[in-house]
């Protein structure tokens, strides 16, 4: 038998074009987002700054449902499995496996979400588990890969190995803000009049501070664009300095609107800070605001800094929790 993990269901056609599924094959759909989340922890304000590492993984639940191809029936069937019953399935057959064979986008997200499946199943370090290389999606590039993916083995190929670790770090930063923020600015939220049930992410409080230095309300094409081409300080020359990815910008405002942070006339359709989002501005500590942190959070990613993401966390939430306090 050989298990084949990939990110997307759109590899199955050109594996299927290029006969490279037998008939003893099963394949596995992570999704970019991964099967798994990280859980926050019940804190209480004495434990803010928080900083310790992760330790529990829940289901994600945008994937209740998981794309499972099996093609020992001579037709594919496509099971669609809930988490448990997918790794009790793949747990009992781990040792049929001839092979697995991962193919995820060549990315962090892609390669992580691969690795904790990996992980949960106890073969993270098999030696006949192989990653397919195909920068692009054509056939020839996937049956090259294909055809020499025993030299190719999953836990040696260090792209891989540090695109997971980079991915890893990025989400260790994102557990530590959401943990200290679902307190830290819940509480703020409370003391301004917003509503403070979801948690403030780094990237809504930077929308919700970068509208504020606007005297105008402004449409939804110009705060979009805000986000886009964000430049930060200037300090940071890169792209990557930016409020948001493509996919995640117009979710980010509708959470600043559901919060109340942010108006938007229903006559003209323009956006603007709220009395509530003022007041919350009022109460945030000139520091907590960090322009460059996009860019920031990329330097400890290619550096792998866990040293200095401590810190930051530790005295921006450490800070702001004083300030609050000593204000309201």
């Amino acid at each position: 038998m050989r298990l084949i993990i990939i990110e997307k269901p759109n590899y199955i056609s050109l594996l299927t074009k290029g006969n490279l599924i037998t008939e003893d094959t099963e394949i596995v759909c992570t999704s970019s987002i991964g099967l798994w989340i990280h859980s926050l922890r019940k804190l209480k304000f004495s434990d803010i700054p928080f900083t310790e590492d992760p330790d529990l993984l829940i289901p994600n639940p945008h994937n209740n449902h998981i794309p499972h191809f099996n093609f020992t029936t001579g037709s594919i069937l496509n099971d669609f499995m809930g988490l448990d019953s997918l790794l009790s399935h793949l747990r009992s057959n781990i040792n049929k496996y001839e092979e697995i064979i991962c193919m995820p986008d060549i990315d962090r997200r892609g390669c992580e979400s691969v690795q904790q499946l990996l992980n949960q199943i106890g073969s993270s370090s098999n030696s006949n588990t192989y990653f397919i290389e195909s920068i692009s999606t054509d056939l020839p590039s996937i049956s090259r890969a294909w055809k020499t993916r025993e030299t190719n083995l999953w836990e040696r190929n260090e792209l891989v190995q540090r695109l997971i670790r980079e991915q890893q770090l990025k989400k260790t930063f994102d557990y530590w803000w959401n943990s200290n923020s679902k307190l830290v600015f819940s509480e703020l939220c409370k003391m301004s009049g917003l509503e403070c049930q979801s948690i403030l992410s780094k990237y809504e409080l930077m929308l919700i501070v970068a509208l504020g230095k606007y005297q105008k309300p402004i449409g939804i094409d110009n705060l979009l664009s805000i986000m886009t081409n964000w430049k930060g300080s200037g300090k940071y020359q890169t792209k990557s300095n930016q409020i948001g990815s493509l996919i995640s910008r117009m979710k980010i405002i509708e959470n600043a609107c559901g919060r109340g942070a942010i108006s938007k006339d229903n006559l003209t359709g323009l956006y603007s800070l709220s009395e509530s989002g003022l007041c919350f501005l009022a109460k945030l500590h000139s520091r907590t605001f960090d322009p460059d942190l996009p860019a920031r959070l990329e330097n400890w990613i290619s550096q792998l800094d866990y040293s200095a993401m401590k810190k930051y966390i530790r005295t921006l939430f450490g800070r702001q929790l004083r300030y609050q306090r000593k204000t309201n």
